[in-house]
């Protein structure tokens, strides 16, 4: 099938890979001279409607007059691992065994209760209509079923759900919350502007909403950089993610048959099963140099890496002892590091330490750097002698937070909650630092506060909108805010 182009001058402009009068899949592009000549008489009744020399000189640039373009064929489809309900769709509401129910499969973990295969046992398979099979569970993302207390999997301590982490690598999981992404719709700026709920959220004042659009656009702030700010901020809080817990903001994210409770989770994830982790999330590989530029410009890290090498060494000298006096006492006692351990980016390893508590998952082990005769580098634990600190009575002296406090994991649909729920005083606090006092136009930053505030029933008047700010910050204003 043949396409013809209207126009020798014009780039071909095609969305779809099908005739528009057979639908037909196309493979090639030729220009037509029928379709040229009405297009040129269509150019001579409405010549506004053709096209600048600019424009044409562009276009000739990427076709040339009489050449065929070729459509390539579409890439083959690279399935992702499928699990065995999708293999074997049988309607008969008995459930298959989960990829870790085989006792010798590819994951090296066998689950404790395996899931009786209907094929083979079908007097004691486990009937759907009572619920997951013992140990397992719905993944929140692609709705497979999987052991709760498999390696792979893991759980979102904001809305309790569970994921296979198997179908889709990326997606069927819960992340740490400062390596997370935003869903799709709302990862760009564009995204934003598409959206009726970021109207909602400043009461459909379009005054108050263009002027944060032009901030984000001309600071080059991207939503999960605002993110990673409103946890920062959430975190500095001492109530921490309670209230949003409390007030139900997370709801909505997932089913609520695919939660995992607490003492269900605890149970089928016995320390004795799982094997250590040595900071392998957090060097993720599909961190693209978008992540990385936005970790830069929050963390004032240069792209030479100048400030984290300055920054390395200080952590080398202090507060890396601290975290070699838990973990690497194993490693003193005769157990060596494998050379493939996997070390933390800066400021992830920054942010683990301020935290209350360091899960154990997230354990560093405390090892120097000896270059071997070979040129290569191995890695020799320290001994317990050089990283003993003491405490010092006001920080024993800090209440520990109780368990369901400890909140670290966080799916994609629930930090898109986090970063709408908080965007607004985000924006409230970032208009009143001195960055955004500097960037932000006068007639913005003298506007006077509207005595309603955001309760005004005028702010969706324009003119109303551009003499007031209905922005306020919620409970009290730091002294960083206020300056």
């Amino acid at each position: 099938m043949t396409l013809h182009l209207s126009h020798s001058r014009n780039a071909p402009n095609y969305t779809r890979a099908t005739c528009p009068a057979c639908r037909t899949a196309l493979t090639s592009i030729t220009p037509s001279r029928v379709v040229q000549s009405l297009v040129a008489a269509l150019v001579r009744i409405y010549p506004e409607r053709a096209r600048t020399e600019r424009e044409r000189a562009q276009a000739d640039e990427i076709y040339i007059a009489g050449r065929e373009i070729s459509i390539p064929s579409p890439r083959p489809p690279n399935p992702d691992v499928l699990l065995p309900q999708q293999q074997n769709s049988a309607n008969d509401n008995l459930a298959r065994p989960c990829p870790h129910c085989a006792p010798n499969n590819s994951f090296d973990w066998h689950c404790p209760r395996p899931v009786p295969n209907p094929d083979t046992d079908r007097a004691n398979a486990w009937n759907v209509e009572n619920g997951p099979p013992p140990g397992h569970n719905y993944c929140g993302a692609c709705d497979e079923l999987y052991a709760i207390g498999a390696p792979t999997s893991s759980r979102c301590d904001m809305c309790t759900t569970g994921f296979c982490g198997i179908s889709v690598p990326q997606v069927c999981r819960s992340h740490w919350l400062h390596q997370v992404r935003l869903t799709s719709d709302y990862n760009s700026l564009q995204g934003l502007i598409e959206s009726d709920r970021v109207y909602d959220i400043f009461n459909n004042n379009s005054i108050e909403v263009e002027i944060l659009f032009d901030y984000l656009r001309e600071a080059e702030i991207t939503p999960n950089m605002i993110y990673l700010d409103i946890i920062d901020h959430i975190q500095s809080m001492p109530e921490g993610f309670e209230p949003m817990i409390a007030r139900d903001v997370f709801r909505g994210s997932h089913p609520v048959d695919m939660r995992v409770s607490d003492a269900q989770y605890t149970a089928d994830r016995s320390r004795e099963q799982l094997p250590s982790v040595l900071f392998a999330e957090f060097t993720d590989e599909e961190d693209s140099d978008d992540e990385r530029e936005d970790e830069r410009r929050r963390t004032g890290v240069s792209a030479g890496g100048s400030q984290v090498n300055r920054s390395s060494g200080r952590l080398t000298n202090g507060s890396s002892s601290g975290l070699a006096n838990g973990s690497s006492s194993t490693l003193a006692n005769g157990s060596e590091t494998s050379p493939t351990t996997v070390l933390p980016r800066l400021a992830d390893l920054m942010r683990s330490m301020r935290d209350t508590e360091t899960p154990p998952s997230l354990t560093l082990p405390a090892v120097s750097s000896r270059r071997a005769p070979n040129g290569s580098i191995s890695s020799i634990p320290v001994p317990p002698s050089m990283t003993s600190i003491s405490t010092s009575p006001l920080a024993s002296s800090i209440p520990v937070p109780p368990p369901s406090s400890r909140r670290r994991r966080i799916c994609r649909e629930c930090a898109t909650e986090v970063f709408l729920s908080g965007l607004k005083d985000w924006w409230a606090r970032e208009m009143r630092t001195p960055i955004g006092k500097e960037r932000l136009p006068v007639w913005v930053i003298s506007r006077q506060v509207c005595e309603s505030g955001e309760a005004c029933v005028e702010q969706m008047n324009n003119d109303h909108a551009k003499t007031f700010c209905h922005v306020t910050v919620s409970g009290a204003i730091t002294s960083s805010d206020s300056t």
